[in-house]
């Protein structure tokens, strides 16, 4: 039991560390907090497929000021 609780706490951590990493490569964790992601999540916008002033041509690239005006507009919405 311990060792399955373990092997659990592993993989959680590890999922972790990968989100994170992710969100580092995309440029996106400065702009981020608990808020702003749970106000992403209710618009059914994936954070992970965001890139933030990119250097390299990216699908889903968005300008920080263009990503701080969509958070702003969308923090009206909800409130």
């Amino acid at each position: 039991m311990q060792k399955k609780l373990k092997i659990l706490f592993l993989l959680l951590f590890l999922s972790i560390s990968i989100s994170i990493f992710i969100l580092y490569l995309h440029n996106v964790l400065p702009y981020i907090n608990i808020k702003i992601i749970f106000l992403l999540l209710k618009n059914r916008i994936n954070i992970f497929t965001l890139c933030i002033d990119d250097d390299h041509f990216h699908p889903r690239y968005i300008s920080s000021g263009d990503f701080n005006l969509l958070i702003m507009e969308l923090s009206e919405d909800f409130s």
